[in-house]
């Protein structure tokens, strides 16, 4: 997921700022590279959630 606006201070996540979101995309395991393109921000957060058994639960 690419934001414009931090979704964490420190370890507390910020919700609110989830209207920052720019783009996501989800993944299978088998995909191992994705090209966001197109993006013109100077600072942008990027934040990875690896979902290692597969259940799509956090």
């Amino acid at each position: 997921m690419m934001m414009t606006q931090p979704l964490f201070v420190g370890i507390t996540p910020n919700l609110a700022n989830l209207k920052y979101r720019l783009r996501y995309v989800i993944l299978d395991d088998m995909d191992q590279i994705f090209v966001f393109n197109y993006m013109h921000h100077v600072t942008d957060y990027v934040y990875v959630l690896y979902d290692n058994d597969g259940n799509l639960t956090v």
